[in-house]
C-alpha cells in the first residue's frame, strides 16, 4: 500500500477510535511495519534525489518541464513513469506526520478503553509499534539530510545547468530518468574543437572552439553546452545536449605528433569516440576535446580513466560492465571466501590477482549472485554480454583507424 494512502486511512481510524477496534488498528499498523512497506519510499535515496532535482528543474524551466513530462508519460518504453503529483507527493516530509502519528498513538495508549482479553498483548504490541515508528522517524530525518547533501552529485543535476534552448531535448531527460540510480563521478568545463569549413578561408584560425560541460557517471557520458554559443564569423554551432552509454566510449590522448594540421597546439588534447547503435550496427561519433589552460595536466589521465570502462588491466574490472564466462571445470571448496562452481555455471568477473603462483578470480555466480574466489584456469570461453559487445565495437573501429594511418 502507498505510504500516504495508508496514513490517510489509518488517521481516519485514529480519529474514530471510539468505534474502531483498537487492537485491530494496532495490528494493522504493525503488519505494515513488519512487511517493510514504508521503507522503499523513505530509504530510496537516489529516487528522492531524482524527484528533488526534477522539481528544481520544473521551477527553472516550467514550460519545458510540462512538455517533457508529457513525453515521458506517453512513452511506453520509459522505465520510470513520472507525474507531477508523484513529484510533489514523494518529496513531502514523512517525518512530520510520522511524528504526529507517534504522539497520537501515545495519547491513545493512555485514554482508550482496552478489551481485558487483549490488554497484555495490546500493551506489548503498542510499545513495539511506537519503538518502530521512532526508528522510522530517525531514519527519515537522517535520509533528508543525506539527500540534501547528495543531490548535487545525482545524475539529474545536469538538468539544472542546461541553457534554455537545450531544455527542449526530451531524449536527454528520458535517458536521465531511466538511469535515476546513477551518480556523477566527475564533471567539468572543457573545450570542444571542430575544423572550420573551407568557405571561411579568410579566418586565420584553423578551427572553431566552444566551452562545454562534460559529465561522467557510472553508466553515462554527457556533453552539453555551457551556454548558447556562436562560432567564429557567421557560423553558429548547434546546441549540444547528448547522453551516451559509457560502455561504448573510447578515448585517446593526442601528442603533438599524432595531431592533424588543423588541430590546436595546446598540450592537453584528447579524442572522444562514441559508438551509437543505428539500424543494427554501430556508428562512430568523434569529438576533439581539450583541457582549459588553468586545469592541471593530471586531469587528462583522470578523465580518460573515468570515461572508459575499465578492462581489468589493474586487476579490477569496472562497476558498470564486466566480462562474463562459462565455467569449464568444477571447483569444490569449503572456504567462506571461495565460490563453489559447477561445469556450465555462468560467472561475472569482478577482480583478478595472483596468489601462490596461481591466477585467482573473484567473481559473481549469475544465477544466484553469490560472490567468491576461484582459480582462473576453470574459466571457459567468454559469453556474449554488453561488455563484450562494447569491447568488440571499440576494437573494430580502432583497427579501421590504424589501417588509414
Amino acid at each position: 500500500m502507498h505510504l500516504f494512502l495508508f496514513y490517510s486511512s489509518f488517521n481516519q481510524k485514529l480519529e474514530n477510535s471510539g468505534t474502531y477496534d483498537s487492537y485491530q488498528l494496532f495490528t494493522e499498523l504493525r503488519k505494515h511495519l513488519e512487511e517493510d512497506r514504508f521503507h522503499p519510499i523513505i530509504d530510496y535515496e537516489a529516487h528522492m534525489c531524482f524527484q528533488r532535482n526534477m522539481i528544481r528543474f520544473q521551477r527553472k524551466h516550467n514550460t519545458a518541464f510540462h512538455q517533457v513530462l508529457g513525453n515521458l508519460e506517453r512513452d511506453p518504453q520509459t522505465e520510470m513513469r513520472v507525474s507531477e503529483i508523484d513529484l510533489q507527493t514523494r518529496l513531502s516530509k514523512p517525518a512530520d506526520w510520522l511524528s504526529r502519528l507517534y504522539h497520537k498513538l501515545k495519547t491513545l495508549e493512555g485514554t482508550i478503553k482496552i478489551d481485558p482479553d487483549h490488554q497484555e498483548s495490546f500493551h506489548r504490541l503498542n510499545a513495539e509499534t511506537l519503538h518502530m515508528l521512532q526508528q522510522l522517524i530517525h531514519r527519515e530525518q537522517d535520509l533528508k539530510t543525506k539527500v540534501e547533501s547528495a543531490s548535487k552529485d545525482h545524475i539529474t543535476t545536469v538538468l539544472l545547468s542546461l541553457p534554455i534552448p537545450s531544455v527542449h531535448a526530451p531524449g536527454l531527460i528520458q535517458k536521465l530518468s531511466n538511469i535515476q540510480d546513477d551518480w556523477i563521478t566527475k564533471q567539468g568545463i572543457v573545450t570542444m574543437f571542430w575544423r572550420r569549413s573551407k568557405s571561411l578561408a579568410t579566418v586565420k584560425r584553423r578551427y572553431h572552439s566552444n566551452k562545454i560541460n562534460l559529465y561522467v557517471s557510472k553508466s553515462a557520458v554527457i556533453l552539453t553546452d555551457s551556454k548558447v554559443n556562436t562560432g567564429l564569423g557567421d557560423t553558429k554551432k548547434p546546441v549540444l545536449c547528448q547522453c551516451y552509454d559509457r560502455n561504448y566510449v573510447d578515448v585517446e590522448i593526442l601528442d603533438t605528433k599524432s595531431r592533424e594540421m588543423w588541430m590546436p597546439e595546446r598540450e592537453c588534447v584528447f579524442k572522444l569516440w562514441i559508438y551509437e547503435k543505428q539500424d543494427g550496427d554501430y556508428t562512430q561519433i568523434e569529438y576533439l576535446l581539450g583541457l582549459n589552460p588553468d586545469q592541471p595536466k593530471e586531469d587528462l589521465n583522470e578523465w580518460k580513466a573515468l570515461l572508459v570502462v575499465a578492462t581489468g588491466e589493474s586487476g579490477i574490472f569496472d562497476d558498470y560492465r564486466r566480462p562474463s564466462h562459462i565455467v569449464s571445470e568444477s571447483f569444490a571448496t569449503d572456504r567462506e571466501d571461495e565460490l563453489h562452481l559447477e561445469v556450465n555455471d555462468f560467472v561475472e568477473i569482478l577482480q583478478m590477482e595472483y596468489a601462490m603462483d596461481k591466477a585467482w578470480v573473484k567473481g559473481r555466480r549469475i544465477k544466484d549472485g553469490q560472490i567468491g574466489w576461484f582459480p582462473r584456469k576453470i574459466l571457459g570461453h567468454e559469453i556474449d554480454s554488453e561488455y563484450s559487445r562494447g569491447q568488440e565495437v571499440k576494437l573494430r573501429y580502432k583497427r579501421e583507424r590504424e589501417s588509414k594511418t
